[in-house]
């Protein structure tokens, strides 16, 4: 019976690692379209109906990419989803907003970390506590199937509408560039 069991976990480690293997991420893609959507994390859970001094969301995401360089018609090459967090970590006198973020992938088979990324307000406050916003994200480093990661040259451009009465924030226009060595 034990050596069922270390041949099952064997044949089970090796089928792991030839599948992370070959899902490594190499060359360039463009961003053709995207959605995500978030909530902020409220300061004292107890409380859930404040999101005052909030300065972390988490939410989900979804981007499709097209091989950057492709000769033939542009199709979807790629779609990355998953979880994402958010971390406010400045703002200016002006309302921009500096965070980082940790995007998951839905496969559990690797994060993309962002930093000193930039949230711009597009407008003021609606009646709902709506603001315009744009973002350019700056990914920074990459693990497991995203762990080529060529920081130089991605950027990811995020357009949306925070709300800052309820804490839901969804953002609908994406574009840019990811890049891996």
């Amino acid at each position: 019976m034990k050596i069922k069991t270390l041949l099952a976990f064997t044949a089970f480690t090796f089928s792991i690692s030839a599948v992370s293997a070959n899902d490594e991420l190499r060359g360039c893609y463009s961003i053709k379209s995207g959605t995500g959507g978030s909530s902020a994390i409220p300061l004292n859970p107890m409380n859930s109906d404040s999101i005052e001094g909030s300065f972390e969301q988490m939410g989900q995401y979804e981007i499709h990419l097209i091989k950057a360089k492709s000769t033939n018609k542009p199709k979807a090459a790629l779609k990355m989803d998953g979880p994402f967090k958010g971390e406010i970590i400045g703002q200016n006198e002006y309302g921009i907003t500096f965070l980082n973020h940790v995007l998951g992938s839905s496969d559990k088979a690797g994060l993309i970390f962002t930093s000193n990324d930039v949230a711009i307000p597009l407008g003021f406050p609606d009646k709902k506590g709506q603001i315009p916003i744009s973002e350019t994200m700056n990914p920074v480093k990459g693990t497991g199937k995203f762990k080529y990661l060529d920081s130089a040259n991605s950027n990811i451009q995020v357009n949306g509408v925070i709300n800052m009465v309820t804490g839901k924030n969804q953002f609908d226009g994406m574009a840019g560039t990811l890049c891996f060595k």
